[in-house]
């Protein structure tokens, strides 16, 4: 099954230059959207469908389609391209030339879990995964400024998004009815629209950075899991209904001029304290390390700014964390969205580096023991003999292993010797094991691998 969606011309009008044809593969098709032969040095763009019965030829395959492949030269994807491809479980950008990406195109695709957007894109346009209830990890690439109206309304196993610095704006209900459970907004930004956050039942921890000016109405309407908020400075301005519903919401945290938010406060029943003269303490705990613990005074909005120097014997040190094992990773560059004291813990690393074209492996203290984390995509590099793995030094003081998703293959030897360890779950993205991957895990008792 095949057919044309495409021209040289960047408004993408229906000529020939463009190709897409449907593959048969297990339980469904894969769509390939291709350059012609007589265009594959050219760039290409997919036509948009921008009226309710302007469909994609492959419409009426839509919910077969299992995945999507974008070959070559091919520059954009059309508007409403993929709508409602309910089937639709992978996205590969095989040209690597994409550069935008049109409104609705990916909208209602339910089944689809995870994408990675291409790192020529430099805004989300409108609709973009609307109603994509499966959704759970996107990346965004360093040169996304702008995500328009309603990009993730409706996308419930979405927990959370890491936003680049470079983003200036975020549409009017970007997030609404989302999953997120946490999300730090951009520094650049200058205003919350409305309905951004509507409705987000599972939010309880937002980070409103200083510079924000204004807030829409029923911005945070309906999020009933919110027990705090805190405005910096610079809010002059609050719109209707903001914290309506916010069953939970008994505090919120300001400054003196926040005249705006102190009278809606007021009117809403919900208390303000101000923050104008009243730090919070925060302990640096080194975790182990030569430093002990240090207290500072902070204010929350600010940064977190410099650490202090902490050392470790055998070690170096992984970051700074809002637990002493797991948690959050907090940069010079992070804000302080805590409105109480508390405390950050140093991490140390037993060893860390590459393994592979795009894995990556570190060595972390835990439990009284070493974790060997193994992250990142495709292959982890595979090895003639033992002593050639990166951590062969260290293996003995493996106790557990996390292999995260994303990684393919298990490469030869690339456990040998980590005798300490006694399971090990891989994840549902591998798809082989090389010989003696596991050759003298003496102690491994049980290996499974997640289901998809």
């Amino acid at each position: 099954i095949t057919g044309t969606c495409g021209s040289t011309a960047q408004s993408g009008s229906k000529e020939s230059d463009v190709e897409w044809r449907l593959t048969e593969e297990a339980g469904g098709y894969r769509l390939i959207i291709s350059p012609s032969a007589q265009k594959a040095d050219y760039s290409v763009y997919m036509q948009n469908y921008t009226e309710e019965t302007d469909n994609a030829p492959w419409y009426a395959y839509r919910d077969k389609i299992k995945a999507v492949s974008i070959d070559g030269t091919v520059c954009s994807i059309g508007s409403r391209a993929f709508l409602s491809c309910s089937a639709l479980e992978e996205v590969i950008w095989n040209g690597g030339y994409v550069r935008t990406i049109g409104e609705a195109a990916f909208s209602g695709c339910g089944s689809l879990k995870r994408i990675d957007i291409p790192s020529g894109v430099t805004s989300l346009e409108d609709f973009l995964f609307m109603d994509c209830n499966g959704l759970e990890e996107i990346t965004l690439p360093e040169r996304v400024t702008s995500i328009g109206e309603s990009v993730f309304s409706g996308c419930g196993s979405l927990e959370k998004i890491p936003l680049t610095n470079s983003i200036t704006s975020i549409g009017s209900c970007a997030f609404e009815e989302s999953g997120l459970v946490q999300i730090i907004l951009p520094a650049k930004m200058s205003r919350i629209e409305a309905g951004t956050f509507q409705n987000c039942e599972r939010l309880m921890h937002v980070t409103i950075p200083k510079g924000i000016a204004e807030v829409g109405a029923n911005a945070f309407a309906g999020c009933t899991a919110i027990e705090e908020l805190a405005f910096p400075e610079s809010v002059a301005a609050v719109g209707e209904e903001m914290l309506a519903g916010c069953t939970k919401l008994k505090t919120v945290y300001g400054y003196s001029g926040n005249n705006s938010v102190k009278d809606y406060c007021s009117q809403a029943d919900i208390t303000f304290v101000d923050m104008s003269n009243v730090g919070i303490q925060l302990t640096y705990d080194s975790n182990g390390g030569d430093m002990g613990t240090i207290v500072q005074k902070k204010f929350p909005l600010e940064t977190y700014g410099e650490f202090p120097q902490a050392a470790k014997s055998g070690y170096t040190l992984g970051g700074w964390y809002t637990a002493k094992e797991g948690g959050e990773k907090v940069t010079a560059e992070t804000v302080i969205s805590q409105t109480k004291d508390h405390t950050v813990y140093a991490h140390w690393l037993l060893g860390a580096g590459a393994c592979g074209s795009a894995a990556r492996w570190e060595i972390v203290e835990e439990n009284g023991g070493h974790r060997l984390n193994i992250s990142g995509t495709n292959h982890t590099g595979s090895y003639s003999s033992g002593s050639e793995v990166p951590w062969h030094e260290n293996r003995d003081k493996i106790t557990d292993i996390t292999v995260e998703n994303g990684v393919t293959s298990i490469g030869g030897y690339l456990f040998f010797g980590c005798s300490g360890v006694t399971e090990l779950e891989l994840p549902e993205s591998v798809e082989e094991i090389r010989r003696n991957a596991f050759s003298g895990c003496s102690n491994l008792e049980t290996l499974s691998v997640a289901a998809e």
